[in-house]
């Protein structure tokens, strides 16, 4: 999959992204998925190329202090055996017999499947991955571009996409980089918020509903629950209408919508069409988004360490179990993320609109809703460091906890767990 990793440095307060994010390969078109959405959820077509070994060997190179091999050792220990929890055997039910079509020559079922009674794994069976586990410390030995990036490792990752109807090719692989990014940053709050930037869109709407919120003459501390909610709701509709408009700025300029998005007189005049007792006409918000259905590929961690350097980072392979190809060669479950761009006429599977700023073209990222982000008040040391997994609810779910914190008043505790909207 793919990743966006926001880090603080403690000894000099500088931050800075990394994005590993996926890109579209060099066979892609804008028009590739129209009429047949499903071809961008499950198959070769649905895979881009993938970006998270790299970021994170990147992220290890830039600011990891032990030996690369140890930090691999873990996850490959995992993958020899590890027991089934119910979540996961839940998701591997609902979508055995797709993994079945899509992998080649069937290389998951000794992974997944009981090969006893041909059933998927249950809660409490022990899965193996000796070939991911394998991989892995390849991938701990001599790094992860030439464990999968480059020369046979790359033939044969490209190879098996191919076989599952896709056009990846190792000159794809080996193009890849990882970009280094400057954060989204603005002063809020009493202190500055960081964010990360298009292709992430989570940065700037997170930002702009904190602005919008934090703006009004009432402060959200000081009214009831309801009304804070309808508050919240309505922040979060134009930001998200605005939204649409980000892309990869690799091939779309955002120059314009980041500027009205973290801009206090933009967002003023959009706060002043927020009424408490009423909602807009929809086409009043920018009518650019739809129903949200759930996401179940990404991950988020947040870490501080003893000396106050911060990650926040959110990784992903998009949907359960990604495109629903297991690598024979690496034993890794490949992306779905080419679903992530936006197709002429058709919303994604999170129902998100059509967005032109986000339609494919070879080499470009995905627009994406990863939201890792940091707080950091300098008056007395406060520090948070949040993110979510969701789909488009990763920004609804990580302004929630932020506006809670930082603005309500809650618990860390009571900020990510409570309801949310």
């Amino acid at each position: 999959g793919g990743a966006f990793a926001l880090v603080r440095s403690a000894a000099t307060g500088a931050v800075e992204v990394l994005d590993s994010r996926e890109v579209a390969p060099a066979w892609a078109s804008r028009d590739v998925f129209v009429g047949r959405p499903g071809a961008a959820l499950g198959g070769g077509q649905a895979v881009a190329v993938p970006g998270e070994l790299l970021g994170l060997h990147a992220l290890w190179r830039r600011h990891g202090r032990l030996e690369w091999a140890s930090l691999c050792e873990p996850a490959a220990a995992l993958a020899e055996a590890m027991p089934v929890r119910w979540d996961f055997a839940a998701a591997l039910e609902g979508v055995a017999r797709e993994l079945i079509r899509h992998s080649p020559e069937s290389a998951l079922l000794p992974y997944f499947h009981d090969l006893a009674t041909g059933e998927p794994l249950r809660e409490g069976d022990t899965i193996r991955r000796p070939t991911l586990a394998a991989f892995l410390r390849r991938v701990g030995a001599r790094g992860p571009r030439e464990a999968m990036y480059a020369g046979e490792a790359a033939e044969a990752l490209a190879a098996e996409v191919r076989k599952a109807g896709g056009n990846l090719t190792a000159q794809d692989l080996e193009a890849y980089s990882v970009e280094v990014r400057e954060p989204l940053q603005k002063e809020l709050l009493g202190g500055t918020f960081f964010g990360a930037p298009p292709p992430s869109s989570g940065g700037a709407t997170i930002i702009q509903a904190l602005i919008l919120l934090s703006g009004a003459a009432e402060p959200l501390a000081g009214i009831g629950d309801g009304l804070a909610a309808h508050r919240l709701v309505e922040s979060m509709k134009h930001a998200f209408a605005l939204r649409m408009s980000l892309g990869d700025p690799c091939c779309t300029n955002v120059t314009r919508v980041l500027r009205d998005m973290l801009s206090e007189t933009f967002n003023a005049e959009l706060r002043s069409s927020i009424e408490d007792h009423a909602v807009l006409n929809l086409k009043q918000y920018g009518a650019r988004y739809n129903q949200l259905p759930e996401d179940h590929g990404t991950t988020h961690l947040s870490v501080v360490d003893a000396e106050g350097n911060a990650v926040a980072m959110t990784s992903t392979i998009n949907t359960h179990f990604g495109s629903k190809i297991i690598s024979k060669s690496t034993g890794m479950t490949l992306n779905n993320e080419m679903d992530d761009f936006s197709t002429p006429g058709q919303a994604n599977t999170y129902g998100l609109a059509p967005s032109a700023a986000n339609f494919i073209a070879p080499g470009k990222r995905p627009l994406s809703s990863m939201s890792p982000s940091i707080f950091v008040r300098e008056s007395d040391g406060a520090m948070v460091v949040v993110g979510a997994s969701g789909g488009p609810r990763i920004i609804t779910a990580t302004l929630q906890a932020l506006v809670r914190l930082l603005l309500r008043g809650r618990s860390p505790f009571d900020a990510i767990h409570l309801p949310r909207l």
